[in-house]
């Protein structure tokens, strides 16, 4: 049997960009991350890099770019999250901003290979590796059309029960199960059990979920309670 590796971590994608490069690449991820007081790219071995490498960190750490590449963008794309095509577009116009804004972009200047979107004068692009180039968050950022994900969007979360379409709340920790069974079952409410130890509670009806919430008693010992949470898995 044989296996290839599909999906290389940050160490592993620097090292053989830098062999193909020639020249240093700086490797960043949340870990590795400077303090808000930081300056960019503070280390003397970032400030003489020209390639950075590396998770979202370096769309919040580089300020500006030639190029900015995002390789295999389906894990953003078909990310288990109810938000997911919203936070990729969200991704998708922070490299278009890195690069220059949006000039030579749209249809004309479309795709190549996966997917290209904006550009500047001077040569600024954003490439985009993916195997859903008709995906509406790839449309909507080479168009500059954000509309398009949020008709899709509003369509998919009236059919599955999520924000704007339903309130949501999850509860978690030890004093989750407490906190249920002191809920109840209201009326217009839906509480799903999840297998993490957290509860899923739903309602369609406007301002009946926090109604509900507001009058249960809260339990001793430690409990999160998120209401219409930016992310959850769907």
């Amino acid at each position: 049997m044989a296996l290839s590796n599909l999906r290389s971590g940050v160490t592993r994608a620097r090292e053989e960009l830098e062999a193909l490069a020639l020249e240093p690449v700086v490797a960043m991820t949340a870990a590795s991350s400077p303090s808000p007081a930081d300056q960019v790219a503070g280390s003397a071995a970032e400030q003489g890099a020209r390639i950075f490498i590396g998770t979202q960190a370096v769309i919040h750490r580089v300020q500006d770019a030639a190029l900015v590449a995002f390789l295999d963008f389906d894990q953003e794309l078909l990310a288990p999250r109810y938000r997911a095509s919203e936070e990729a577009l969200r991704l998708l116009m922070l490299a278009s901003r890195q690069v220059g804004g949006r000039e030579g972009g749209g249809r004309g200047g479309g795709r190549e290979g996966g997917g290209r979107v904006g550009g500047r004068e001077g040569g600024g692009r954003v490439v985009v590796q993916t195997r859903r180039p008709d995906h509406e968050a790839i449309e909507a950022a080479l168009r500059a059309e954000p509309l398009l994900v949020s008709i899709a969007e509003a369509s998919r979360r009236e059919l599955l029960g999520f924000p704007p379409a339903a309130n949501i709340a999850v509860v978690g920790y030890e004093a989750a199960a407490e906190f249920i069974r002191r809920l109840g079952d209201p009326e217009g409410v839906e509480v799903q059990a999840g297998e993490d130890g957290q509860w899923l509670l739903r309602s369609r009806v406007p301002g009946r979920l926090q109604d509900v919430l507001s009058e249960v008693a809260r339990p001793a010992g430690r409990l999160r309670l998120q209401v219409d949470p930016a992310r959850l898995r769907r």
